[in-house]
């Protein structure tokens, strides 16, 4: 019988949805980078009322998964809005393997890297310190990051954290409550495709 302690640590991707959309096409770029990360792509996809639930649920299903031994996994979170352009493929694939060697060295460290995109208010999703959003342009590879978006952020993610709302938003929470390091990772192109029902 083979154990999952026999397997090598699959590179999660939790896609919180409230619709039950998934950007299928982020997904099946992301599995073919398999070969580039040396490991399986899992895909765990939580749909309700409410995205924050959808998070914990997924963190629920990755504990389940590793057991109670892992108190970090590697993971990307990418929100069911946000659309990997095809040709990012390996840039993504260098991003995720930084975070597979920092954990080999350090499987505590808390490291992050997040690319640029825009939030429905045309705001980029990452902020330095003091709040201020820069432009993509602003901003030089590894920069050091406040905060930014769960959109598309990979990361060793503490699979006990228990994710949180109010007048801040989750992600905010996240990012005061998580000491990590967050850094802006160049050269990944994505789209925030926004669905208005009418």
């Amino acid at each position: 019988m083979i154990l999952m302690s026999d397997l090598p640590m699959p590179l999660f991707v939790g896609i919180p949805t409230p619709d039950g959309r998934a950007p299928v096409m982020t997904i099946n770029a992301l599995k073919d980078m398999e070969s580039l990360i040396g490991c399986k792509v899992m895909p765990l996809v939580a749909q309700g009322s409410s995205i924050v639930k959808n998070r914990n649920n997924i963190l629920n299903t990755i504990r389940e998964i590793v057991g109670d031994d892992k108190v970090t996994v590697p993971m990307l979170w990418v929100d069911s809005d946000i659309f990997l352009e095809y040709e990012s493929i390996p840039e993504v694939a260098k991003m995720v393997n930084e975070v597979f060697d920092v954990v080999d060295v350090d499987p505590l460290a808390v490291v992050a890297f997040s690319p640029n995109y825009n939030m429905s208010n045309g705001w980029s999703a990452l902020a330095l310190h003091g709040g201020r959003h820069p432009k993509g342009e602003d901003l030089i590879h590894l920069d050091l990051l406040a905060y930014s978006g769960l959109g598309f952020l990979m990361l060793n993610m503490p699979v006990d954290y228990e994710f949180h709302s109010g007048p801040l938003g989750e992600d905010i929470y996240f990012f005061e409550e998580v000491p990590l390091n967050l850094r802006y990772w160049s050269g990944i192109k994505l789209w925030h495709q926004k669905l208005m029902v009418v």
